[in-house]
Parts: C-alpha cells; sequence; structure tokens
C-alpha cells in the first residue's frame, strides 16, 4: 500500500532490497512500535517508508537535496505514514558546513569523500550543506536513545566514534572503505569497546570481493534483540 515515484535514475531496485529482500530487518520478531530509527543515507526515503510502515519514528538524513525533496514527495504521497518520517537534509561526520561532491550524472551516489569518484568522473559537482552527528541531532530533535541506526552514506560511516554509538541499541552499515585510513579493523574495534556483538557479511553473496573494500555490519548490543 506504499507508494513511490520512480524514473530512470530511480527505478525501484532500492525498494525491491527493502521490501522483498528486507536487507534492514535485524530480527522478524522485533515490534518496532514507537522504535526510534536513525537513517543516514535515506536517499529517496525508501527505508525511512519501511520502517515507518512497521510503526517506527524515523530520522532520514539525506545528503543531497533533490533526494531530501523527494522523500518530502514521497510523506505527501503517503500520508499515513507521513507524521511518522522526519526528513533531514544534511550530511552526516561532523558539526558545521560540509563540504561534498554528487555525480552531474546523477547515477553515483553522493560523498564527502573526494576518492569516490577517482577513475570515474573528473570533475564531479562540490556542494556545501550543514554537517550533523549522532549527539547533535539526539539533541537537535530531543532524542534519548536511538533503537536503531542505519547507515549507507558513502565512507562518513568510517567518522563514527563511541560518544556516537553509546545511546544506540542496534547498527546496520553498508561500508565502503575511500581512503587508506577506511578500515573495517577500526569499525569492529569501535563497536566491541561500545559493547555490540557483530557480524559482517555481503551485500550480496555471489559477490566475493574482500571485507577490506567493502560489506556490511550488523552490530547489537541490545539483548531483547
Amino acid at each position: 500500500g506504499i507508494k513511490f515515484f520512480l524514473d530512470s535514475i530511480h527505478p525501484g531496485n532500492t525498494i525491491i532490497e527493502t521490501f522483498i529482500k528486507e536487507i534492514h530487518s535485524i530480527n522478524p520478531k522485533i515490534d518496532w512500535n514507537d522504535k526510534i530509527v536513525v537513517d543516514i543515507g535515506a536517499d529517496t526515503g525508501n527505508t525511512a517508508l519501511y520502517f515507518a510502515s512497521k510503526g517506527a519514528i524515523v530520522y532520514a538524513v539525506e545528503i543531497d537535496e533533490s533526494r531530501y525533496k523527494i522523500i518530502q514527495e514521497h510523506l505527501t504521497i503517503n500520508p499515513d505514514l507521513a507524521d511518522r518520517v522526519i526528513p533531514i537534509n544534511a550530511a552526516f561526520g561532523s558539526e558545521g558546513e560540509i563540504e561534498f561532491y554528487s555525480d552531474p550524472h546523477d547515477f553515483m551516489d553522493p560523498t564527502i569523500f573526494r576518492e569516490r569518484y577517482d577513475d570515474h568522473i573528473d570533475e564531479p559537482i562540490i556542494r556545501k550543506v550543514k554537517g550533523c552527528t549522532i549527539p547533535s541531532l539526539m539533541t537537535e530533535f530531543k532524542i534519548k536513545s536511538i533503537d536503531y541506526l542505519k547507515m549507507d552514506c558513502k565512507g562518513a560511516e568510517f567518522t563514527l566514534n563511541q560518544k556516537d554509538v553509546e545511546n544506540v541499541k542496534n547498527v546496520k552499515i553498508e561500508y565502503m572503505a575511500l581512503t587508506k585510513e577506511h578500515k573495517i579493523e577500526k569499525l569492529i574495534e569501535l563497536f566491541r569497546k561500545s559493547g555490540f556483538k557483530i557480524r559482517l557479511f555481503r551485500h550480496d553473496s555471489e559477490i566475493r570481493k574482500s571485507f577490506n573494500i567493502g560489506g556490511n555490519i550488523f552490530a547489537t548490543k541490545d539483548n531483547s534483540h
């Protein structure tokens, strides 16, 4: 019953991943009613609508203004879910204004790391947007704790620190190492030191690239989940 706008740029593959394959589901037994979800890298809002449809309250953070506007449009055609999704046009990583890069053809996702486009795009578009961190979001929106943090933000996940996750119960990250400083071992160490149990898995079982390059991580410290 959820409605979406589809076009050649956004053909719906992420909708299939989210609603059919349920790649963001930690446990099908979780009761999401009134749970707090923070979605970093919300794209056009399919993940936000997925969790809102299950009863969660979702803070949907998207770096790209055009995709942020599509989230708003999706809320207008899904009025029953609109009061459960709070769209935020911001880049994750630090507070203050942040410079980020985007593909002029809108094929590759935007990122705060120029290295994302090496060997792909000679001249990415450079823009600036408001920055945020987990503590700044929690302060601005008066969030006491986060039940589920979902991240798909093209390298910005490697800016996480212990303060970011101290009030987070569950984390799902699709990570992408873009610089020499981006080490999956650092993320693993961060979550383990913060009391999480973790699991690594590939986005697609048929893809055999190294976990050092990219993959997914589930981290949980909520024993009930």
